[in-house]
């Protein structure tokens, strides 16, 4: 059975050596209050919108540069998450308040964890895995405090190869249809990889 380790963000830079286990990266706090406001601004209609969702950029490149790393204008997750941020932001809200914030919130988790990647992977010499919830963890439709369906997450959980050093975060699944929800349960990876 692997080991699981859940590391708050702040904890981040003490971590020591890992190996062969799976460790889950928490959003970073300062990220989490950047979206907050993007995510208040936008359900309310408010005009600030756009310039809340440049804070929260300036917020991730405050938080890359807080742990030295260079590459992550670059990294193709980082920018692939932080446009389908701007995507939902740029439209007309249609959507509940809890699914808009289901959506950011899932994005900034896997931002701060994806930060955590590229940061450990330069600090550490060894080879490390980044593995996105969303392929494993499936969940019902409710946005916020969404149930983990165990059955099927094990089953996507037994197609994937989790041989290694683990980098991911927790809190977050999809449903069926692969939209992103916020999970009741977050410590669930001892479950689904055992």
């Amino acid at each position: 059975m692997k080991k699981v380790s859940h590391v708050n963000w702040d904890s981040l830079k003490s971590l020591e050596p890992i190996t062969g286990e799976l460790v889950a990266i928490g959003c970073s706090a300062r990220l989490a209050q950047a979206s907050d406001k993007l995510i208040d601004e936008f359900t309310d209609g408010e005009e600030t919108t756009n310039d809340c969702f440049l804070e929260l950029q300036k917020e991730v490149q405050t938080a890359a540069e807080g742990l030295r790393i260079a590459s992550w204008q670059s990294d193709p997750i980082i920018n692939d998450l932080l446009v389908e941020i701007e995507w939902l932001i740029e439209d007309e809200l249609k959507d509940s308040k809890s699914y808009i914030v289901a959506q950011v919130m899932t994005y900034c988790h896997l931002i701060s964890a994806r930060l955590a990647f590229l940061y450990l992977k330069s600090a550490m010499p060894m080879d490390l895995i980044w593995l996105d919830p969303r392929d494993i963890v499936v969940t019902d439709d409710e946005w916020v405090s969404s149930t983990i369906d165990m059955h099927s997450s094990r089953n996507r959980r037994n197609q994937l190869s989790l041989d290694g050093t683990i980098i991911t975060t927790y809190g977050i699944g999809c449903t069926m249809d692969n939209e992103n929800t916020l999970t009741k349960l977050n410590e669930y990876w001892s479950e689904l990889i055992d």
